[in-house]
């Protein structure tokens, strides 16, 4: 309940589920427990199940939301990014803890 006075985000676009550390202005970091019931799974490669890249890129905007409304002041703002470019590591599977930093 404490993550939504900062994100303004809900079921089923939240794409946080725990924060474990956050420096107000520099940086969160949070997990997502991934498992096959996210309902972006069963359809995004059935075959081969993997989270798509553009929520991938909503969490990592998420966790800059919570990075930026922790700071004094800014509790319950709206965000918005105006540029970003992203490179993909690896693919994110279900069955696994993803982390954002």
């Amino acid at each position: 309940m404490e993550l939504q006075a900062y994100q303004p985000n809900r079921y089923p676009f939240l794409m946080v589920d725990h924060v474990d550390e956050v420096m107000p202005g520099k940086y969160a970091r949070d997990y997502k427990n991934l498992t096959m019931n996210e309902w972006y799974f069963p359809v995004h490669f059935p075959s081969g199940p993997n989270m798509p890249g553009a929520l991938q890129l909503e969490a990592l905007a998420q966790m800059l939301t919570v990075a930026i409304t922790t700071l004094p002041g800014l509790k319950g703002m709206v965000t918005h990014a105006l540029q970003h470019t992203v490179r993909y590591r690896k693919e994110v599977l279900p069955g696994k803890n993803s982390r954002s930093t």
